[in-house]
């Protein structure tokens, strides 16, 4: 596991604040498959991307014992709607995790065999025209 450098902390903790909302409303832990990766680390991960946003603490891989990635997913875009989360960019769906960062304007993608459904990218729609947004 890479140190996070200070000068990435400030999105650990924003980011923490957001999977803490989470983790209170299954009433249940989250397992970080991946959170910080410094960039060496990140360069090893496989279907990583070069800028990823794992490399300034902005992004973390989660899943939970009880929900799919795709439940997971309905579950994020339901606390951005009734404004439980607030600083959200993007939302990956993989067949394993859910990718959750806190990085540009909220999106919602599936990777590797993940479909995302049609009711998740319209309530992504509506709440990026509301202006939801991670840190710019």
């Amino acid at each position: 596991m890479d140190p996070v450098p200070e000068q990435y902390m400030k999105n650990i903790k924003e980011l923490a604040c957001v999977l803490q909302v989470i983790r209170d409303h299954i009433k249940a832990p989250l397992v970080i498959t991946s959170g910080y990766r410094g960039p060496v680390h990140n360069c090893s991960t496989k279907g990583s991307a070069d800028m990823s946003h794992h490399t300034e603490g902005l992004a973390a891989d989660v899943k939970a014992r009880n929900r799919s990635p795709k439940e997971l997913a309905d579950l994020v875009i339901m606390l951005c709607e009734e404004n439980l989360i607030h600083n959200l960019g993007e939302i990956g769906i993989y067949p394993t995790h859910l990718h959750l960062s806190i990085k540009g304007k909220i999106e919602i993608w599936a990777a590797n065999g993940a479909s995302v459904a049609e009711g998740q990218s319209n309530k992504v729609g509506q709440l990026r025209s509301r202006g939801l947004q991670g840190i710019a």
